[in-house]
């Protein structure tokens, strides 16, 4: 008797002084759809609009990743824009839960206002972490750079909370020179 009292209290030792388990690394292999509610200054005027967003992402191998993204805003003055942008990235490892992410991407904007209408291409290049602070919680912080007619320098955070392990929620916010936006998402993982 005495023999299993002490291996119970060994094993019960062993187990109260073990790390506890680490978190899942951030995964690339998704599919999203989102809405975003867009503060747009331009000539000193500030423009409000929602969005409605749909994108994915696919890992390919350990360290890479090819994204896509549409996006339509409709904003004040009946002024409707349509957003597109093509890209890869690179991610490495921080540690175990935490990557560093690199995403260089091709932007092209359509404006539209009634009878009159623009576009403009060009480049965005976001660099950030990615960290699973919980097996359950994912956080991300970017900052960014968009040249497409104006450069644009900002910030960008991002939370999902896994309902399943391939089924995320998640919430938003961005800060740039001419653009505030923050919005919810949904995000369907098939990598996982």
């Amino acid at each position: 008797m005495a023999r299993h009292i002490s291996r119970l209290v060994a094993a019960t030792a062993v187990v109260a002084l073990s790390p506890p388990a680490l978190a899942e690394r951030p995964e690339y292999s998704f599919v999203e759809i989102g809405y975003q509610r867009v503060d747009f200054d331009v000539f000193n005027t500030s423009v409000d609009g929602d969005a409605y967003t749909l994108g994915g992402s696919l890992e390919l191998g350990e360290s890479w990743q090819a994204f896509a993204s549409y996006g339509n805003a409709e904003f004040d003055f009946n002024v409707d824009l349509d957003e597109y942008a093509i890209g890869g990235g690179f991610h490495g490892s921080l540690s175990p839960t935490s990557d560093f992410v690199l995403n260089l991407a091709y932007i092209r904007a359509e404006a539209s206002a009634g009878a009159l209408s623009a576009d403009d291409d060009g480049f965005g290049i976001s660099v950030g972490m990615r960290n699973m602070i919980t097996p359950r919680v994912e956080l991300a912080g970017f900052v960014n750079y968009v040249d497409v007619g104006d450069d644009d320098f900002g910030v960008t955070g991002r939370a999902w909370y896994f309902l399943t392990e391939q089924f995320a929620v998640g919430a938003n916010i961005g800060f740039s020179d001419d653009v505030t936006r923050y919005g919810i998402a949904g995000r369907l993982f098939f990598g996982r």
